[in-house]
């Protein structure tokens, strides 16, 4: 058992006070919730002759089941739950300010309670219980105050008073270590030797990176997007991989993974190197875990800025274009538009139309103009595709190494992206490009797949039998940005493009999980079962239903197949109400709703 003196408080005056005492504001469904006896305890009640030893007979026990204290521990009743008591026991509440004149009456009653309702004390085995009901939760998080209101419940639950918060708090405190311990061994246990030294030099200066730390290199931001930012990224994820360290336990809970993620983040590499060495492992493991996915992310959002940048650059170029020769361009449309006037006129006249275009514009004119226009001439949906090969090319590297490093994971069997870019991948290992439909490599005949080619890029990348290489690999790379976009593409180690399965437990771990019977969830996989239970439980309820209200003229009914019948209510309101009704509806005045709303609102 630790030394309690270095055990630190987690509750500051105001979350004790909070915990220990009956909340001033509580609703009035609270108090019915937390404060209405059954049949029985007001059995329990009446037995008292006084009526002050009734009522705070009652209290006692209410607050021995909210908040789980006895009465010499909550300084204050509420008046609204105080009276709320009073009335169940039919006794005026200022009768409780008698209770209590005789000392003894206060513990005799607390003693009657105990035996009767079967309170009991915190003991030694009842910290090792709720410790154990805690131990699960601990390790899903390491925030105390949750624990504590969870210790409390627990303590509630199972009747028990609780102790005093000081010992709360240090039974928190030790299940959180307990927990750690846990976290650490399971973090640190299946690391080699080998594998400890690696960490441990990510924590030494590196002659190779100017002295910084590989921690910290790893740490860098990605800065803008561009194809070196993305090599430094694929650079840092091979560095990661050849790491070779193991995944966190799928046993431990993604939270807790996260929180001790974070704590590493925030630590530099030398107050890191004074940590133990199972805690500064441990913290690494699961911060390298998670950076790697930070990586993946970054990687893949540059990815996708970089091709949107490319659609761009192409749509500049052309407005760049039009801009500088909007005057040529409108010298020519004017010389056009006049001669196809004049044409047009002298056929609607019957005049001679190509003697009148000759009159009007120079012989010489319209070829010239006709030369000069298609050096000017962009497509006729003014797509500026063909203008993007120029920009592709230096961005080709760098997505080409990012396709490599990271595993596209398609959720449909055939992907013609990814098959595209594989057929690029495995040419790229030759040194050649693609070039045709049909290529031979070495002995073997590759047909190059052309599923991802839209109606827009065909008319770049194919000609006839032959293939322009930068516009086959940028189309392809821009239907996988779409695929990952939509979700139709996965990417293993991402943690925005994950594949679905990685967000449920393994099979295998959740068939240990249901042996030991430690699934936590609501609902029974075995629908027969669950609706067995589910009846009993009905049953069970309406049963302490019938209870709690006892045999009162005119109340529910429970009869033996567990139906409830209401009697028939007899009619409360006179008949010549009735009558008088409708006249006083049609004197009230008919308001618009709106208007209505508007005044009450000021």
């Amino acid at each position: 058992m630790p030394s309690y003196d270095k055990i630190p408080t987690y509750l500051n005056p105001e979350q004790r006070h909070a915990l220990t005492q009956i909340p001033s504001d509580l609703s009035d469904r609270d108090i019915a919730r937390r404060y209405t006896f059954t049949e029985k305890e007001l059995e329990l009640i009446n037995r008292r002759r006084r009526a002050s030893n009734r009522l705070g007979f009652a209290v006692q026990l209410a607050l021995l089941k909210y908040p789980g204290r006895t009465l010499m521990e909550v300084k204050e009743v509420p008046r609204a739950v105080l009276t709320a008591i009073a009335e169940q026991v039919d006794v005026p509440a200022s009768a409780f300010t008698s209770y209590g004149e005789r000392e003894n009456t206060l513990y005799e009653h607390l003693d009657e309670l105990r035996r009767e309702c079967g309170f009991r004390s915190c003991g030694w085995k009842e910290y090792v219980l709720v410790a154990r009901s805690l131990l699960p939760d601990a390790m899903e998080s390491d925030r105390p105050l949750p624990l504590i209101e969870a210790a409390l419940e627990r303590l509630r639950t199972n009747g028990i008073l609780a102790p005093n918060m000081i010992h709360v708090e240090r039974l928190v405190w030790i299940v959180l270590k307990i927990a750690e311990r846990r976290l650490l061994h399971t973090l640190t246990q299946p690391l080699t030797l080998e594998q400890r030294t690696r960490l441990d030099d990510l924590l030494q200066a590196d002659t190779n990176i100017r002295g910084a730390t590989r921690l910290s290199w790893l740490r860098q931001a990605p800065g803008v997007a561009s194809p070196k930012s993305i090599k430094h990224l694929v650079e840092r994820l091979h560095f990661l991989r050849d790491l070779a360290l193991p995944a966190p336990s799928v046993t431990l809970h993604q939270n807790r993974v996260l929180q001790l993620a974070r704590k590493c983040s925030k630590y530099q590499a030398q107050p890191l190197l004074n940590l133990p060495r199972d805690r500064r492992h441990a913290l690494l493991v699961t911060h390298l875990f998670e950076l790697a996915q930070d990586l993946t992310d970054q990687a893949l959002d540059q990815f996708d800025r970089l091709l949107g940048e490319l659609q761009r650059k192409g749509e500049r170029r052309q407005e760049k274009h039009l801009r500088l020769n909007s005057r040529k361009m409108n010298s020519h449309l004017t010389i056009l538009t006049k001669a196809a006037e004049a044409f047009l006129l002298a056929r609607t006249e019957g005049n001679d139309p190509v003697q009148a275009l000759l009159d009007t514009v120079p012989e010489a004119q319209p070829q010239a103009t006709v030369d000069s226009a298609k050096q000017f001439l962009r497509p006729e949906d003014l797509d500026a595709l063909d203008l993007i090969e120029s920009r592709y090319v230096p961005m080709r590297p760098s997505l080409l190494m990012l396709y490599q490093a990271l595993d596209f994971q398609p959720f449909r069997r055939s992907e013609p992206a990814l098959q595209a870019l594989e057929h690029v991948s495995t040419l790229a290992k030759h040194r050649r490009r693609v070039t045709a439909k049909e290529q031979k490599v070495g002995r073997e005949k590759m047909h190059a797949p052309l599923g991802h080619l839209t109606q827009r890029w065909r008319k770049h990348a194919l000609e006839g039998d032959k293939i322009t290489p930068n516009y086959y690999e940028a189309a392809a790379f821009e239907v996988l940005k779409g695929r990952l976009r939509s979700g139709d593409v996965a990417v293993s180690g991402s943690r925005r493009y994950r594949p679905f399965k990685h967000y449920l437990l393994p099979a295998t771990h959740f068939e240990q999980l249901t042996e030991k019977q430690q699934t936590r969830l609501a609902v029974n996989s075995d629908a027969t079962a669950y609706l067995t239970a589910k009846q009993q439980e009905i049953m069970q309820k309406l049963v302490a239903l019938q209870e709690s209200i006892g045999k009162v003229e005119g109340s529910l009914i429970l009869d033996e197949k567990g139906h409830l019948h209401l009697p028939q209510l007899e009619k409360a309101v006179p008949e010549d109400v009735e009558r008088l009704k409708k006249r006083v509806y049609a004197l009230l005045p008919h308001l618009p709703l709106a208007d209505l709303l508007l005044e009450v609102d000021t």
